[in-house]
């Protein structure tokens, strides 16, 4: 039962039922039923499905998409934080 509310849990998250599915696998025990696998794939299968229909609800929002801005600008320290990293890389090298 925990295993299968990780992989709904997951599949609301990221969108991909059978990663999380293996996930749940991967986390939630130590030694897996095999029995179980149809079950928690079957739970993240319908948690997706009835994800994807609340979203068509306009008045029930489950969660709100990030907006990015159109125009990027590109300021200085964008530039700086290149430097920073060549130079933490030479220095790395130089360290090991």
């Amino acid at each position: 039962m925990y295993s299968a509310a990780v992989a709904a849990g997951m599949t609301c998250t990221f969108g991909a039922p059978l990663g999380a599915v293996l996930f749940s696998i991967e986390v939630s025990t130590t030694y897996y039923m095999v029995s179980n696998l149809f079950k928690g794939f079957f739970c993240a299968t319908f948690a997706l499905i009835i994800f994807k229909i609340t979203d068509y609800i306009p008045w029930l929002h489950l969660f709100f998409p990030t907006k990015f801005p159109t125009n990027v600008e590109i300021d200085h320290e964008i530039f700086l934080f290149a430097i920073l990293g060549v130079l933490c890389g030479i220095f790395g090298a130089l360290f090991i």
